[in-house]
């Protein structure tokens, strides 16, 4: 008994180990897939491929700080 015990409270946090916890609302700016990529300064300095500006609307939304370098790729 103990031992299924132990192995229920492993799988619970191998499965809260998978979240992405750098992304506060992970998957909510999945919505617009349109494919009108644009180049993103993130918070770090560095540089992203987004799928388009309302995905970068939308990550302004859950505290991300993130501004518009340029249309198309990185």
């Amino acid at each position: 008994m103990k031992f299924l015990l132990v192995a229920i409270v492993l799988m619970i946090l191998g499965l809260t180990t998978a979240i992405d916890l750098s992304n506060p609302c992970p998957k909510k700016c999945n919505i617009n897939k349109s494919l009108n990529p644009v180049c993103v300064q993130k918070d770090d300095g560095s540089q992203q491929t987004v799928p388009n500006e309302s995905f970068v609307r939308c990550a302004k939304s859950c505290n991300k700080n993130w501004s518009v370098v340029h249309a198309g790729k990185c």
